[in-house]
């Protein structure tokens, strides 16, 4: 078929009252914006991942690791995993989780990314080695899946980009529909999006969430750096790496915030025990 459902969700769920008044309150992913950082040990995850990758033959970093970690911390709180359509709360089939990639990091204004699908059902080594293979073939068949999109937009003038990205996400996210005549992949964005700001020697951000994008998260991912770190009530310098949430309000409050942050760092904190599957 043409035409067919662009996202597989779950059928939608009752809300409660509180959250209707989220969502009358604000508008999407603008004035709906919320922000939290968190700084994370990352010490633990780095011995881990040397005896991880010695064993399994791979090349798995921290910020595989943090994207792994984000997809299981989705599964276990699936109200992160949601879409908001003409008032309702839908809930997402799968974790889709979309890593931003820099294909130029010179000028930095040739910008892709990859989607890792179905990521909360994927081992840590399953997942990394499906990002090797994705990047790969970015880099080889010049970023493949987002060559028609990028060539519609390099003869569009600039005057109709906003009306051609609010019509886009009508029709893919609010109606759900989506065809290969649109030119871009099916659910291009995922459930969330993580920016590797760190590559660029950028310590900590906080991004802003695309409006067309129509996901409730970006997180923006710093440098690993010497910093100092309170542990056992001491001071140390220790290796560490900041994290900056965005999330849409509308559908996330300082309890589900709170929820998710203490599900990341125990599994920064104990990464043997909380890894153990992937083995």
């Amino acid at each position: 078929m043409w035409l067919t459902k662009n996202v597989q969700y779950k059928s939608s769920k009752p809300i409660s009252p509180w959250r209707k008044i989220s969502l009358g309150s604000w508008r999407p992913t603008g004035d709906s914006s919320t922000h939290t950082t968190l700084e994370l040990n990352i010490e633990p995850v780095q011995a881990f991942l040397k005896e991880f990758n010695e064993n399994n033959n791979c090349q798995c970093n921290v910020l595989q690791y943090f994207s792994w970690v984000m997809a299981q911390t989705i599964k276990k709180y699936p109200y992160i995993n949601q879409s908001v359509r003409f008032g309702r709360l839908y809930q997402r089939k799968d974790v889709d989780i979309f890593l931003h990639v820099a294909i130029d990091k010179v000028k930095g204004d040739n910008l892709s990314g990859i989607v890792i699908r179905t990521a909360q059902d994927l081992s840590l080594l399953q997942f990394s080695k499906e990002v090797e293979g994705k990047l790969k073939i970015l880099t080889e068949l010049d970023d493949p899946e987002f060559k028609v999109i990028k060539n519609v937009f390099n003869r569009m003038p600039g005057i109709f980009s906003r009306t051609f990205l609010n019509i886009s996400k009508f029709v893919q996210y609010k109606l759900n529909l989506w065809s290969p005549l649109f030119g871009s992949p099916r659910d291009v964005f995922g459930s969330i999006q993580i920016s590797n700001v760190g590559s660029f020697g950028i310590d900590n951000a906080i991004v802003p969430i695309a409006p067309y994008t129509n996901i409730p998260m970006v997180v923006a991912l710093g440098s690993l750096k010497k910093r100092p770190f309170v542990i056992n009530d001491k001071v140390e310098a220790i290796k560490t790496v900041k994290a900056g949430f965005t999330g849409d309000h509308r559908l996330m409050d300082g309890v589900q915030f709170g929820q998710m942050q203490k599900e990341i760092i125990r599994y920064f904190n104990h990464p043997s025990s909380t890894c153990e599957r992937t083995y």
